[in-house]
């Protein structure tokens, strides 16, 4: 379930890149701090013994100065997502909504994006979904370049100081 958020989160993510007029962002490594605030399921509150919705989920992605770099989860088979809507709001935030029709219901998100200069951003974003509705929180900074090996638009996690990529993007042409 929670995966499917995640996955909701970062396609509603991809999907605001290419609607105007949001800026672009640093390019190089970035961290994705995922915090989940609110969850229900089926009505009733969910939580984790810690009194978590879910543990925070800590990603990077090598982004080439676009927001994301590419699309990192795109919508599953049988989606229908149109472009999310965005409009610009007080000092560098943006507030996005899009709805999406999918094989078992509609999924709706919406959320507010602040940019803090080009190098972090900061997403409260709430979804709804046949029998589940969460709110969750990510934030994002710059780390520097990508390391080598790394290529636009790789998406993964860091591990004892090495990059594991869950998903590639785009290595540079020959």
């Amino acid at each position: 379930m929670r995966g499917n958020f995640l996955a909701a989160a970062l396609c509603f993510l991809a999907g605001h890149a290419a609607a105007d007029p949001v800026p672009t962002r640093q390019s190089g490594l970035w961290q994705n701090t995922v915090t989940i605030t609110d969850m229900t399921i089926h009505g009733k509150p969910y939580k984790l013994k810690s009194g978590k919705f879910a543990p925070d989920t800590v990603t990077v992605i090598c982004d080439p100065g676009a927001l994301p770099a590419t699309p990192v989860a795109p919508p599953a088979a049988g989606d229908r997502c149109p472009a999310p809507t965005v409009k610009p709001g007080a000092a560098g935030s943006y507030t996005i909504t899009e709805t999406c029709a999918r094989p078992d219901g509609t999924t709706s998100f919406s959320g507010t994006l602040v940019f803090d200069g080009d190098r972090a951003t900061h997403l409260t974003m709430h979804m709804t979904s046949p029998g589940m509705s969460s709110t969750m929180r990510e934030d994002s900074k710059w780390l520097g370049a990508c390391p080598a090996g790394i290529h636009p638009g790789d998406f993964g996690v860091m591990s004892h100081g090495k990059f594991k990529k869950l998903l590639a993007g785009n290595p540079p042409p020959d």
